[in-house]
This record gives C-alpha cells, sequence and structure tokens, in this order.
C-alpha cells in the first residue's frame, strides 16, 4: 500500500505547473481532503488516478533508481489502481505534519463514496497499518488516532497557494512554516557545515515559504517552483542552486530556472527533459548518501581506535610484526576487535604475514565498514593512515600513546580516505606514504572537491582539496608545534 504513496511522492521529483493567483482554499477538486489538514501540515501530495498514469511513472522511477525489484510491483499497483477506481475513488493523498514527516509516517487519504467497501479492500492490502473511515474517507495510517486533525484550524496560506498554482494529476507540495524555521538554529549547530555552499543552506531554508512540484505522465510537461519571502530572496537563491547543483553534479545544470517575482522556476516540456532531471537529483542523493555512509564508517573506526587505546594505552602499530621485525598485518586487523569483529579476528594466524596460505583467503572477508562502495570481494580499502615520519602511525619506533601527540588530537590528522587508485588490501600492512607534491592525486576522488580525514579526537570532517601541501603536512605532525588554520582546513 505504501507502494502507492512513494508514486505520489517520489516519481515527479521535480516538475510543476505554476500560474500567480492566490486563493483563500483548495481548489474544487482537492476539497475532499480538507478536513485532514490544519495549520500544522506541511506535505500534501496526490495522485490523480483519471488523469496519471502511476504504472509509467513508477516504471521511470524504477529506472532512475536503478531498482531491481521495482519492477515486481507492477502488477500490484496495476491491480490498485484499478480497485480503486472501480470504488469510485479516483484521488490519493499523502498528508503530512513534521512529526510525522520525520517518522515517515505520511497519512494516506482516499475518497471515496463507496468508504466501507473500500476499507474492506484497503485492509487487505496493508494488513499491518490502521484503517479507518472518516469524512467520506478511508485512511490509511500508522496508528489509529483520528486523520482529522484535533485543531480545526486551516493549512498556511502557503499551502494553499502552493495546491492553487498545481493543475498536474502527480504533484506535491511542502509549506515551510514556522515550526521548520524555528528549528533551522538547532539543525545548523548540529550540521555544523563548513563549506559556504553547505552554510547558504540554512539562509535560503530561513527564506523559503514554499516548494511545489508535479508532472502529467502523458505528455512528461511540468516543472518546480520554489517560492520564497520576497523578491531578492528569489535572485539570490537562484545562482546558488545552479552553483550547488553543479559543484555537485560537476558538470553544468541541463536546466534552466527563471525567477518571476518572489519564484524561482525549472521548467521541463519533454520526458527527455524530466529525465535528465530526475537523474540529475538521483545523482545528487546517492553522492551525498555515499559520503555520509563512508563518514559513518569512519567514526566507528575511531572509535575501534580510542577502544584500542583504552585496552592497550597506546595506538596500534602501522603493522604487526615478527620478532625480526618482518611485517605481518595492518593495523586494521589489530582493530577487528573493537569493531564487533571477534570471530574474524581469531581466524587470524597473527604470526604469519598477510598472503600466508591461512591467512591469504580471509580476505574476502574484509568488515563492511573498511569496503565502503568498492567491491569487497576484491578485499581493498581507502581507509588507510597517511604516512610521513612525523605522524602518529608512520614514525618509526614504539606505538604511539595519546599523550605523544603534544600539538592536540583535535588538531591532528589519524587515517583518510583515499582516491580509489590508492586502495589498499585490508590485511595487509600497507597505507599510503604521503605525498606533498602528489597528495590530491593520493586522495581526492573524481568528482569530489575534498576528502575525509579524522582527527586523533575522533572528530570526522570533509577536508577542501584547496588545502596547502605544507599544512597538510603539519597537521600529519604529532609533536612539530605548528600552529593550524582552522579555517584553512574548514574546522570548527
Amino acid at each position: 500500500m505504501l507502494s502507492l504513496s512513494r508514486v505520489a511522492i517520489l516519481s515527479p521529483l521535480l516538475l510543476l505547473a505554476v500560474s500567480a493567483w492566490a486563493a483563500d482554499s483548495l481548489p474544487e477538486k482537492h476539497r475532499p481532503v480538507e478536513p485532514f489538514l490544519n495549520s500544522q501540515t506541511i506535505v500534501l501530495a496526490w495522485l490523480d488516478l483519471n488523469n496519471a498514469d502511476p504504472i509509467e511513472a513508477w516504471s521511470i522511477l524504477a529506472e532512475t533508481t536503478k531498482d531491481a525489484g521495482a519492477a515486481d510491483l507492477i502488477p500490484t499497483i496495476k491491480m490498485l489502481q484499478s480497485t480503486l477506481l472501480n470504488n469510485d475513488c479516483s484521488m490519493v493523498y499523502a498528508v503530512a505534519e513534521l512529526p510525522e514527516l520525520f517518522r515517515g509516517q505520511l497519512r494516506l487519504i482516499f475518497p471515496t463514496s463507496k468508504p466501507d467497501a473500500l476499507k474492506n479492500i484497503l485492509a487487505g492490502f496493508a494488513p499491518n497499518q490502521s484503517v479507518t473511515v472518516q469524512n467520506q474517507c478511508v485512511v490509511l495510517a500508522h496508528s489509529d488516532k483520528s486523520a482529522v486533525p484535533e485543531s480545526n484550524t486551516l493549512p498556511t496560506q502557503e499551502l494553499i497557494d502552493a495546491v492553487t498554482q498545481n493543475s498536474q494529476p502527480i504533484g506535491l507540495a511542502m509549506a515551510a512554516g514556522d515550526s521548520i524555521r524555528q528549528l533551522l538554529p538547532v539543525w545548523k549547530t548540529s550540521f555544523k557545515p563548513k563549506r559556504s555552499s553547505d552554510q547558504a543552506i540554512f539562509d535560503h531554508l530561513q527564506a523559503m515559504r514554499s516548494f511545489v512540484i508535479g508532472v502529467d505522465t502523458k505528455t512528461f510537461a511540468g516543472n518546480a517552483v520554489l517560492t520564497m519571502q520576497d523578491a531578492k530572496a528569489a535572485e539570490n537563491v537562484r545562482p546558488w542552486l545552479i552553483e550547488f547543483a553543479e559543484e555537485r553534479l560537476r558538470r553544468p545544470l541541463q536546466l534552466k530556472m527563471n525567477v518571476s517575482g518572489r519564484s524561482v522556476e525549472v521548467n521541463a516540456t519533454n520526458r527527455e527533459q524530466f529525465l535528465i532531471a530526475l537523474n540529475d537529483v538521483r545523482a545528487v542523493i546517492e553522492k551525498g548518501a555515499e559520503r555520509s555512509n563512508r563518514i559513518n564508517d569512519f567514526k566507528q573506526t575511531m572509535l575501534a581506535f580510542h577502544n584500542f587505546h583504552s585496552a592497550y594505552k597506546r595506538l596500534p602499530p602501522q603493522a604487526l610484526s615478527d620478532d625480526a621485525g618482518n611485517k605481518l598485518l595492518s593495523w586494521r586487523v589489530a582493530l577487528l576487535p573493537f569493531l564487533g569483529e571477534a570471530e574474524l579476528w581469531k581466524k587470524f594466524h597473527l604470526d604469519e604475514p598477510w598472503d600466508s596460505a591461512h591467512n591469504k583467503p580471509l580476505i574476502k572477508e574484509m568488515p563492511k565498514v573498511f569496503a565502503g562502495s568498492l567491491p569487497a570481494e576484491e578485499g581493498k580499502t581507502t581507509i588507510v593512515a597517511p604516512l610521513t615520519p612525523d605522524s602518529a602511525i608512520g614514525r618509526p619506533g614504539t606505538s604511539t600513546q595519546f599523550r605523544d601527540i603534544t600539538d592536540g588530537l583535535s588538531n591532528t590528522m589519524a587515517i583518510a580516505n583515499t582516491a580509489p587508485d590508492s586502495a589498499v588490501i585490508w590485511s595487509k600492512p600497507d597505507d599510503v606514504v604521503f605525498d606533498a607534491a602528489q597528495w590530491r592525486t593520493q586522495f581526492i576522488s573524481p568528482g569530489e572537491d575534498g576528502f575525509i580525514a579524522t582527527m586523533w579526537d575522533g572528530s570526522v570532517h570533509y577536508l577542501p582539496a584547496k588545502i596547502k601541501s605544507d599544512s597538510l603536512t603539519k597537521m600529519l605532525s604529532i609533536d612539530g608545534k605548528e600552529v593550524i588554520d582552522r579555517d584553512e582546513f574548514q574546522l570548527k
């Protein structure tokens, strides 16, 4: 059942039609959903089954997201569409207030002249959801609490205007109410943006009033409109949106943006432009998700370092060695018990090299935390210790203690994410010897403008590629008494 909400919300993803008038209430077409809205409603999405083709929309979504299992849902969607129309339900709505949106708990509203019959049918489609009848609508929700708001206040003018402006059969309107704007300072503090383009996100969100998208699945014509608090804010957000998108896509944006009054509009007139827009959005989302996942991998690894130090009062050496000083296994192997990989740790023969007859087969068992986006079967990782004679892992002699890092744990780099070409076999006592002349080739992946690195205090950062080589060398030193320019590294 929730698949249909995904159709209504995700399939348009960057398109809508707009006009300039305002209204005091929703258009006649949408009046049945009004009892389920109030001043706290921030999302209203809809699907007009008489004028939209959800199968086509779902197929496009599956093609763009490369979801191999999406095609399996098409028969179910087709059957559900037929069932709804046969029970006099031609509109489907998704509604959410801010708390529901955070929990991913949208309410689905099905206006119908046959509510009791449709309720019984939908209960079979969604056995784990609450299915009730209210105001001649069947309501599908995550609880049996009434879907009709206790407050009888009207939805905000921003939401009404956004819905009124959109005549497309598939649409999504979002109103940035006071509740969101009040949370922005908290989000900004938690997010700690470093790049200027990221910092500007919060300024533009503060000025945003609504966002609405829609698409005609027959022609794939439509557009997206972002409405700001005034014309000046609209003029300011347009170049930022282009820069933000192109920075992440690493190429010019294919769709044009136009400013009209206090609105910024993006138009598409055919299927090709729609797919370009959808793929661009997907690329930005995927890159952000991949970076976020990798940052979490580094957080886990740094926690393992700290737990190792608590247990042994020192950091692991760059390599586990034999009595003759021959390097056998990587520090990554030494961290296994502190990464929840005690069973894998027990499998290793610690007195044998990484490629011995016994240890070599264990390469393919690389923990997920080290694998990242690289194919695990190759056994390579991009989590390395940049080695210099003065770095904590790179300096010769006994392994380092935190008290040896006199430049400060928060000022000294620990480990970093390399470019794919610099990846190493995870169990091999191999890292990247820092090359001041070529470090960008070593650590900056194609399409990126920086790299993930950690400090010995456990913090994880995305460091910009424009850092000077000498500055990075100083940051790797544990006791050089160098002064670190935190602004250059975009560190808080």
